[in-house]
């Protein structure tokens, strides 16, 4: 006897006994819903409504991205990193809810992907992209929402938990906050939907090992995703802060003037980050290697060699410029050599901006050379100009730093002053153009150096010179025997 369904009829009810007519009903069912779907209406139908989904949810992600940086736009290739990553998790996600059992679908790697994007893309971006993904993975994992759920809300913490992680053990730390919420999430669906509790336990322990395994993929990918992606995380960042780093040791040896201009420029520099809320360690950084060009003409720089005024005499001032420019081509080959990571470069290539070398290019004028008059270019470094805040501050504490020194009786007003004066020029040149950078924060950045350079020129208390002999000590005996 032939039965008719319609959509939404129940064929059989919750615990009942599947006997051979139970069997043979849903066996029809299946064969019924193949045959329907096989059709290439079916399968259209399919693929317009996933199609719709995915269009309706990259809509909304990128009127979100936009919103949430109204003062900065994100870079086109930057939405398109996210959309290949984000799908290729679905893709995974369907591939798994295929071919595996439910309750290893929590080993989807979405929270990882959500990692990868916030390293390779921006930290909100990638949050954004997985709380809107929601619906694609609900429909991805259909009919369990709660382990879509679980997945989303991991993705969704994952980028903030190792935005800051400064060590491999942060990393698994983060894992493992990832874990525990995936864990909460199934737990409550598992409580709220009557699962056995012996499900439940697998799905739950299934959460928290996936949030750990998160973890320590991102420690095991973690260079290579820096190297794909030319981005830098803080903990690479760290380890080239050491100042035992074989750059930084040979600056030391061989230009000492410029290895204390750099420690100065970087203290600076990270202070200066902090107080506008850039990347501080990433401004240290760049600090520390900014100047390493110099080590290749090392006995040019007056800081290096007291009698470098003396080599520059014999020179053209124009040649004497160009080898004080080419420290900027110098350090972007020798951090290629020694493999620094391309935010780095940036800083080395782009801390100069397209400055003149103002001292030999004031003594070209002077002295009439026919063939230094002609063009500023010869005295011009040919940048580009800082691209980000981070660039732009180095710029800032290298310009301060170098000024300072030959600042005479150094009070707070005359540093202001001088401070002021300086990050006024590099605006009024057009340095700061390309970088998003505002008036605010260059009022606290020029707040915060002031501090440090009044803090590092303060005057100290004469202390009695030793040549007018001991300090006599005997009035103090007297007073502790009397007490």
């Amino acid at each position: 006897e032939e039965q008719v369904f319609s959509r939404g009829d129940v064929l059989v009810s919750r615990g009942a006994l599947v006997d051979k007519d139970v069997y043979a009903l849903l066996s029809a069912e299946n064969e019924a819903w193949k045959k329907e779907n096989a059709t290439w209406l079916g399968f259209a139908t399919r693929v317009g409504a996933a199609a719709l989904a995915v269009l309706a949810v990259l809509a909304l992600f990128i009127v979100t991205a936009f919103r949430v940086f109204r003062r900065k736009k994100p870079p086109p290739e930057k939405l398109l990193y996210l959309g290949v990553f984000f799908c290729a998790a679905f893709l995974a996600a369907k591939l798994i809810s295929l071919f595996l059992p439910v309750y290893l679908w929590l080993f989807i790697p979405l929270a990882f992907t959500a990692v990868v994007a916030a390293v390779a893309v921006d930290t909100v971006l990638a949050s954004c992209a997985a709380l809107l993904s929601a619906p694609l993975l609900v429909l991805a994992l259909a009919p369990h929402s709660g382990l879509a759920f679980s997945l989303m809300s991991g993705a969704v913490v994952a980028p903030f938990a190792t935005e800051h992680a400064r060590s491999r053990g942060h990393l698994l730390r983060a894992g493992l906050l990832i874990g525990g919420i995936q864990l909460v999430v199934v737990f409550s669906f598992g409580l709220f939907g009557d699962a056995p509790m012996a499900d439940l336990l697998i799905r739950s322990l299934s959460a928290l090992v996936s949030g750990l395994l998160t973890g320590a993929l991102t420690i095991i990918l973690l260079p290579i995703i820096e190297w794909l992606f030319g981005v830098v995380t803080d903990i690479s960042l760290l380890e080239l802060s050491d100042m035992n780093h074989p750059l930084l040791k040979r600056m030391l040896i061989e230009a000492p003037g410029t290895y204390q201009h750099s420690l100065l420029v970087a203290a600076m520099a990270e202070s200066a980050a902090e107080a506008i809320g850039a990347n501080a360690l990433l401004a240290k950084v760049g600090a520390l290697f900014h100047d390493i060009g110099k080590l290749v003409r090392a006995r040019y720089f007056v800081e290096n060699n007291p009698d470098a005024t003396e080599l520059h005499k014999k020179l053209k001032y124009s040649l004497s410029a160009m080898l004080i420019i080419s420290h900027v081509k110098d350090g972007l080959e020798l951090g290629r050599e020694y493999n620094l990571p391309k935010p780095v470069l940036d800083i080395i290539v782009q801390h100069q901006g397209t400055t003149l070398v103002e001292y030999f290019y004031r003594k070209a004028l002077e002295s009439g050379d026919s063939l230094a008059l002609p063009n500023e270019q010869f005295f011009q470094y040919p940048g580009p100009k800082p691209q980000t805040r981070e660039a732009a501050i180095v710029m800032i504490a290298d310009t301060v730093e170098a000024a300072t020194r030959t600042l005479r009786h150094p009070s707070p007003k005359r540093i202001r002053e001088l401070v002021h004066n300086l990050i006024m020029k590099k605006l009024t040149e057009g340095q700061f153009d390309e970088c998003d950078i505002t008036m605010a924060e260059l009022k606290q950045i020029e707040d915060r150096i002031c501090w440090i350079v009044q803090s590092m020129t303060h005057q100290r208390i004469e202390y009695p010179d030793a040549a007018s002999g001991p300090v006599h000590r005997e009035g103090y005996r007297d007073i502790v025997k009397e007490g």
